[in-house]
C-alpha cells in the first residue's frame, strides 16, 4: 500500500482561503445581478438597475475579500506553525 503524506496545514489554509475568495466574490456579484434584474422587472428600467446591481455586487465582493484576507493574515501574524518550526 502506498504511503501518502498529508499536505501541511499551511497548504490547506491557503487552499481554503483561495476557494473562499472565489466563492465570496462570485456570490456577491450574482446577488447584485439578481437584485438588479428584479428591480428592473418591477420598475421597467432594463438594463440600468441590473448593471447597477452588478457594480454594487463587485464593490461588495472586493470589500468582502479585503476583510477576509485581512482577517486571515491577522490570525496568522505571530503564529509559528509546524512548518516554521521544522525549517
Amino acid at each position: 500500500m502506498a504511503n501518502f503524506e498529508l499536505p501541511s496545514k499551511r497548504v490547506l489554509r491557503a487552499f481554503a482561503l483561495t476557494s473562499t475568495i472565489g466563492a465570496e466574490f462570485a456570490a456577491a456579484v450574482y446577488i447584485g445581478y439578481l437584485a438588479g434584474r428584479y428591480a428592473d422587472s418591477v420598475w421597467g428600467t432594463d438594463p440600468w438597475l441590473m448593471l447597477t446591481g452588478v457594480l454594487v455586487g463587485v464593490a461588495g465582493g472586493f470589500f468582502g475579500v479585503y476583510y477576509l484576507v485581512a482577517t486571515f493574515f491577522k490570525e496568522d501574524k505571530g503564529k509559528k506553525t509546524e512548518d516554521d518550526l521544522s525549517e
